[in-house]
């Protein structure tokens, strides 16, 4: 299984803070607080940082007829699919693909826009689609070089202020420990990631 994306390394942030070596423990820390920044950017942006096969379920009113994928940019639809009755047990409708497009707004998101929608209501939409920032974190960091200097400064800023910080880390069995930060971020920080905002 390939490794997750992250939004920066371990190596840019030990380089901001001018720590020569790290240890076992350091290291660790700065890697949970990576992930913990990457899920609160993901949040504060409402898209995703890696480019993955994803599933959303959407509401489909009587007037709807385009949607906004989180999974920004998008590079495949695999189908849309309607469930009148929002249980998806089997019974939906595959939309065919002539009915259905991907569009850019002006900031550059992918809409979807679909024709003569099979259902109405909510939660009887479903797209499965590939879609995300980048494919990895070298890849997300070369075309998002400002995103992950912000991630940097943030897990530096972070880790400096780590015995005043009440951070809980919580899992699960077999994955990664995730650090769910509800701390302001450093206003350039904020800036950055407000400009990949989905909106």
């Amino acid at each position: 299984m390939p490794d997750p994306v992250r939004v920066t390394t371990t190596a840019k942030v030990q380089e901001i803070l001018q720590l020569a070596t790290l240890v076992q423990a350091q290291t660790s820390l700065i890697e949970s607080l990576i992930a913990g920044v990457g899920a609160a950017f993901e949040r504060e942006m409402d898209r995703y940082l890696e480019q993955a096969a994803r599933t959303e379920t959407f509401d489909v009113r009587d007037d709807q007829s385009r949607w906004s994928l989180r999974g920004f940019p998008v590079t495949a639809i695999a189908s849309v699919k309607f469930d009148q009755t929002a249980q998806w047990t089997g019974d939906e409708v595959t939309h065919s693909a002539r009915l259905y497009r991907l569009a850019l707004n002006d900031a550059e998101e992918h809409l979807l826009y679909v024709e003569s929608p099979s259902a109405v209501g909510p939660k009887v939409m479903r797209v499965t689609y590939t879609g995300g920032l980048a494919t990895s974190t070298a890849a997300l960091i070369s075309a998002f070089p400002d995103l992950a200097k912000a991630a940097a400064l943030e897990v530096s800023n972070l880790y400096q202020r780590r015995s005043s910080l009440s951070i809980q880390a919580m899992g699960t069995v077999g994955a990664d420990n995730q650090l769910f930060l509800s701390l302001a971020m450093l206003p350039l920080t904020r800036e950055v990631v407000g400009r990949l905002k989905r909106w």
